[in-house]
């Protein structure tokens, strides 16, 4: 996808004026390959661009494609090996057409003699798989492993995928994160720059206030173990192995506070609840965080009277807009293990937009990912006035983490 093949829409209403948050971009691909897998070449109508491959299996490294004049590159040189690969065309860095999937003739063959190819990894034969269902399932499973397992060398397999600059959502593999949430907190850990990371996820049916609060525990846990197991290792080292550490945690905790400022109240309890994990001085607890999470029955009046002025705050702001609404909220409430708590002294044309952060704390709380239109409704509702959504998480979010996680009353 390239920028110059990108249009920004940007609404106005009656007023002339442009209400925050409204504007968004349709992007396309402007050009289409077409591979001839019987004369095992790919044609491209397009000037000045180049065609590489990227091993699926092994996406390390690109593999340029032979050209000749009449716009066409060879796939032979593909079929020496036994995986299946992805060509893109590039013009400069840009991704100007869609990729496309071609299994070398020798990956297609089940009796053909093995080449000299290292076995594959776990992940590597889940991509492998023919069939979408098994696909899917067993690269999530194995997803789900790895959330446990930061050192694991499989890692780097993953984050090749993301060093090319092509659309997020190229890949199955990184797709399937946002869909095994524990993962992608452990590949941001492993990031020196998941700020970078947390903007591209984005791109993807996907809303970061509803990462789970259970999830990201899991892998600040396993950074934690893995960063004791590295020191035992290698004490002569330990002072710069607690140096990373701290400065990857801290990485991870500003990258998602700076994008929910909410998120400080999931490591706030995280600091309560599980002493140790987080390096000292990573987080600084505030004070009405710290009394919502430690009494959240003195404190639920409390923050009902802060909501509540929060939410007449909204209401003069808005008053003459046109306020959101999408029925995947009304979805979105009934997955949730506990009855919500929604504020209902409302007209029900403000409920959506005022209840939408309650929701989402929720969500982080119980660990429920909303569905890719149950993202957009969000998205949408934050997008309207993103101060008071992010005010509203913030205080919501604790006393959901209390009630629902830790059974607090």
């Amino acid at each position: 996808m390239t920028v110059d093949a990108k249009v920004n829409i940007q609404f106005v209403d009656e007023a002339g004026r442009t209400p925050p948050n409204t504007r968004f971009a349709v992007a396309h691909f402007g050009a289409e390959l077409d591979i001839d897998r019987r004369a095992k070449v790919v044609r491209l109508a397009e000037p000045d661009v180049e065609l590489v491959a990227l091993d699926l299996q092994a996406p390390t490294t690109l593999h340029p494609l032979a050209s000749d004049a009449q716009g066409t590159w060879s796939l032979r040189s593909l079929d020496d090996t036994t995986t299946s690969w992805m060509v893109f065309a590039r013009r400069g860095s840009a991704v100007i057409a869609a990729p496309k999937l071609y299994a070398s003739q020798a990956s297609e063959q089940v009796d053909a003699a093995p080449l000299d190819n290292p076995e594959p990894s776990p992940l590597q034969q889940a991509i492998g798989l023919v069939r979408f269902e098994d696909r899917r399932a067993a690269i999530e499973h194995r997803l789900r492993e790895l959330a446990t397992l930061p050192g694991d060398s499989e890692w780097g397999h993953l984050e090749a995928f993301l060093s090319h600059d092509f659309p997020i959502s190229t890949f199955e593999s990184i797709r399937a994160l946002i869909r095994v949430p524990a993962a992608l907190c452990t590949l941001l850990l492993r990031s020196p720059h998941p700020q970078i990371l947390v903007e591209r996820f984005e791109d993807l049916p996907f809303i970061w206030c509803c990462l789970p609060f259970a999830s990201i525990l899991t892998a600040l846990d396993a950074h934690h173990t893995h960063h004791r197991s590295l020191i035992a290792q290698h004490p002569n080292f330990a002072n710069l192995l607690a140096e990373d550490h701290k400065r990857k945690t801290r990485a991870f905790v500003d990258a998602l506070t700076q994008h929910a400022p909410g998120f400080g109240v999931i490591f706030a309890a995280i600091e309560l609840r599980h002493p140790g994990i987080l390096p000292r001085g990573v987080i600084d607890i505030a004070r009405d965080t710290h009394f919502a999470l430690t009494q959240p029955a003195l404190a639920a009046g409390h923050l009902s009277n802060l909501q509540t002025q929060v939410v007449d705050d909204l209401r003069r702001r808005h008053a003459d807009s046109h306020w959101p609404h999408h029925d995947a909220l009304d979805s979105l409430a009934k997955r949730l293990p506990a009855p919500t708590t929604e504020l209902r002294d409302l007209p029900e044309y403000q409920r959506p937009v005022v209840n939408a952060p309650l929701l989402a704390a929720q969500c982080a709380a119980a660990g429920v990912l909303p569905e890719p239109l149950e993202a957009y409704a969000l998205r949408l509702c934050q997008g309207f006035d993103p101060t008071f959504f992010d005010e509203a998480y913030r205080l919501a979010l604790p006393l959901a983490i209390s009630q629902l996680t830790w059974g607090a009353p």
